[in-house]
């Protein structure tokens, strides 16, 4: 956070890119976070639907609150992130400077080859395996 990333910044404001924080997700509606109460000596009892179902949602977050997202069905594989990230790119002014964690997805070489591809458009940037400055590890 001290290092890295105050130069990933200057490199950006150099060439005009913007910076993007990318990470996926998934929720599901019938996790139920949190605490429930209940008169002493009865079950707490949570009304769901029975109807359940998730969403698949990776986004893209800059430091100025620009926010790209997009959701997907089944699991996070290469496909969906190389899909997202071009997305990405043709919705963002170039270049885009993507910083991601290490899931191995984020650091395939689909999306090596990708930026490679992209005239300098695309350049990837990862997180230390463990960064609890920006809040992962």
């Amino acid at each position: 956070m001290r290092e890295a990333y105050p130069a990933i910044v200057t490199q950006a404001k150099r060439c005009g890119a913007q910076i993007f924080f990318v990470d996926e997700s998934t929720v599901r509606s019938d996790y139920h976070s949190g605490t429930t109460r209940a008169p002493v000596g009865q079950t707490p009892v949570v009304d769901v639907t029975g109807a359940r179902f998730k969403v698949n949602p990776i986004s893209a977050v800059s430091p100025r609150g620009q926010l790209r997202f997009m959701c997907f069905e089944g699991s996070f594989k290469i496909a969906v992130y190389v899909e997202f990230v071009r997305r990405l790119m043709l919705n963002a002014e170039p270049p885009v400077f993507l910083i991601a964690d290490g899931h191995p997805v984020h650091r395939c070489k689909g999306i090596r080859q990708l930026a490679a591809e992209s005239d300098g458009r695309l350049c990837l940037f990862f997180l230390p395996a463990y960064s609890p400055d920006f809040g992962s590890g």
